[in-house]
């Protein structure tokens, strides 16, 4: 029992290092993206540019929760695995109260609509630090060691995220059109490009592992 604990500890730990893989980049580059991609899909008729602003500054709060909500996803699902479905219970239960109750403070605090999204960061948080107490044999270091690895890696497209934020082109603010669909897309699939080439150079595991695969 004691191995099998140790194996799945392993996957799981291997897993999250596999989502950060994909969702620190998607993160990065849609929250650099994010006034481009609504303006892109919803600017036209009464959606007007201050909506998109608005829309995009909520869609943010929710890009940053990609993370700790992804971790705490893939923590129930193991605790699915070894039976705990009680404590996933009490734990969800908990983590919707804490999201209820920290919307209604944010929503005090003058946040208005970004509330709900701003709360859902720390309800998942606080669900992911909630269920990782009943991992056993979980090598915190090691992941630790894989997450910071992945980020050194994201470094190129984090200067790259900066650099774009910092010429801040205003082409979305035309709306809805085909040349700012392919703007949008090029900026896009540029940023993307510096990942795909580092992590090609850096031999990323989750990448091998696809190309093994494929063999």
């Amino acid at each position: 029992q004691a191995s099998d604990e140790k194996e799945r500890a392993g996957l799981l730990c291997r897993s999250m290092g596999y989502l950060y893989t994909f969702l620190l980049p998607s993160a990065l580059i849609l929250l650099t993206l994010s006034r481009e991609c609504v303006a892109v899909v919803l600017q036209k008729g009464a959606f007007t540019l201050e909506d998109t602003y608005l829309t995009a500054g909520v869609l943010n709060y929710y890009l940053i929760a990609m993370l700790p909500l992804s971790f705490y996803s893939i923590l129930q699902r193991y605790m699915f695995s070894i039976n705990r479905y009680y404590t996933n219970l009490i734990v969800s239960a908990l983590v919707t109260i804490t999201d209820l109750v920290l919307t209604l403070f944010f929503i005090r605090c003058g946040y208005g609509v970004s509330s709900l999204a701003i709360s859902y960061i720390f309800s998942s948080l606080t669900g992911a630090l909630m269920l990782f107490a009943f991992v056993r044999e979980f090598e915190y270091g090691k992941l630790f060691r894989q997450l910071l690895r992945l980020t050194l890696i994201n470094l190129p497209l984090i200067i790259l995220c900066a650099g774009y934020k910092i010429w801040s082109p205003s082409f979305y603010e035309t709306g809805s059109t085909l040349a700012n669909f392919i703007r949008t897309c090029l900026s896009g699939l540029s940023l993307a490009a510096a990942t795909v080439i580092m992590y090609v150079i850096c031999r990323v595991d989750f990448l091998s592992q696809l190309r093994r695969k494929r063999s």
